[in-house]
């Protein structure tokens, strides 16, 4: 159930601020207190978020490239980073300082998701408005004042207005789908957020586990290529392929809808952006650009950092993050021949904990959804064998929280729940 504060609905408005650059870069400044670690300056930080706001997904609803063959050309305006701020209804209106009035703020992406449906005793999936809520962030001076409660009440009820004045017909916004990644464990649950508790996997003994899984097992010398800053669209296409039929065969009850995030070359690029960003502050190679760059899109896409590998002939592959700040190599995806599952990833893996040894980062992680052990059975026998227990099934740092349209009466199961999804 969501609750609110009556006295502070009153007192306090939801804004949307794209386009006003100085209270954006005032929110970036606030909120790198939480977020631009130890590394990063909040010049740094600030100057990291502007270049990511200057990404393509950022930018879907004023891109004129932007991919909407799935959807109606007129939904274009509703995807994209959305800036909000919570700001004190002013009684004094000659304030010169824009920013004295805001007590809250945080931010949504909104992507094109899937929806596996009831529909008059079928189902049916549609393309849905796929909202994915971050960077929720309130100043320290206004906390415990329930300015954070009265940001989700109002945000919460600014996609519903969406929803609720759809046109007749209009699947795409009738069955909008709010997510977030909670690192407050599930204190979201107010607002009407139900949380999948998907576990991760820390793959800490790289040695080991490439004698014991990557090497025994390879009897076959595969050729691969590596992944760079884009060009592989053909391998996502694959991904979307796969998840689509995956969904269409899931066997629901009547009481269940399904959601899935969809990949997209665009969020694999933001990832890459972040990642490359990021690496300049570790690899002195990359580091000239941290002061004599702009740090723009273009410069950072001409990085010769390597995104994953992909199986030269039948178009398996896996795409990684390198999280240099916590030192680890992140599995996004993994798209592996049905016919060669197993044997794919043994090689897929090879190349990851080649990559992670490279820049000496400490460890693989990957969301357990990424790589059932219902489909890779011989990956994780061998994961329990060679690594410490205290590694594997670790609770989820980012809790992944989901709150259904509310044209939706029934449980959703959340599919596809895994690290490419995250904001």
């Amino acid at each position: 159930m969501t609750i609110t504060d009556n006295n502070l609905t009153h007192t306090l408005q939801l804004k949307r601020i794209n386009g006003n650059s100085e209270l954006i870069q005032y929110t970036h400044k606030r909120n790198s207190e939480a977020w631009k670690s130890k590394y990063l300056t909040v010049a740094d930080y600030v100057k990291r978020e502007a270049t990511l706001g200057e990404s393509e997904i950022a930018l879907q609803h004023s891109l004129v490239s932007t991919s909407t063959n799935i959807i109606n050309p007129n939904y274009k305006k509703y995807l994209g980073l959305n800036y909000f701020v919570l700001e004190k209804i002013a009684a004094d209106t000659t304030l010169t300082d824009a920013t004295e009035n805001i007590v809250c703020s945080c931010e949504t992406m909104n992507r094109i998701g899937y929806m596996k449906i009831s529909n008059k005793g079928s189902y049916i999936i549609i393309p849905v408005l796929e909202v994915v809520i971050g960077a929720v962030f309130t100043p320290v001076e206004f906390r415990g004042m329930k300015y954070a409660q009265e940001l989700m009440f109002q945000l919460n009820n600014y996609y519903d207005t969406i929803s609720r004045e759809k046109d007749e017909g209009d699947l795409f916004l009738k069955y909008k789908t709010m997510i977030l990644y909670s690192e407050v464990g599930e204190y979201y649950s107010k607002f009407g957020y139900s949380f999948d508790h998907v576990p991760v996997h820390h793959l800490k003994k790289l040695d080991l586990f490439l004698e014991k899984y990557c090497l025994d097992n390879n009897d076959e010398q595969k050729n691969v290529h590596y992944l760079g800053f884009d060009g592989y669209e053909d391998l996502v296409n694959l991904e979307q392929t796969q998840i689509m039929e995956k969904l269409s065969n899931l066997e629901l009850d009547k009481n269940t809808s399904a959601f899935t995030a969809f990949p997209d070359m665009k969020i694999y690029k933001w990832f890459e952006l972040r990642d490359i960003y990021i690496s300049q502050f570790f690899l002195h190679d990359q580091a000239a650009a941290v002061d004599g760059g702009s740090n723009s899109v273009d410069d950072l896409k001409v990085s010769e950092l390597k995104f994953g590998v992909e199986i030269i002939g039948n178009k398996s592959h896996i795409i990684w993050h390198h999280a240099w700040v916590d030192n680890s190599l992140q599995i996004l995806k993994v798209y592996t021949s049905e016919d060669n599952k197993e044997r794919d990833l043994v090689t897929l893996f090879k190349y990851a904990i080649k990559e992670a040894k490279k820049y000496d980062l400490s460890d693989i992680y990957f969301w357990d959804q990424e790589i059932p052990e219902t489909e890779y059975p011989n990956f994780h026998k061998v994961l329990k064998e060679t690594e410490n227990k205290v590694n594997l099934f670790c609770e989820n740092s980012s809790l992944s929280g989901i709150r259904p349209s509310p044209f939706v009466s029934n449980e959703v199961k959340w599919e596809n729940n895994t690290k490419f999804g995250w904001f």
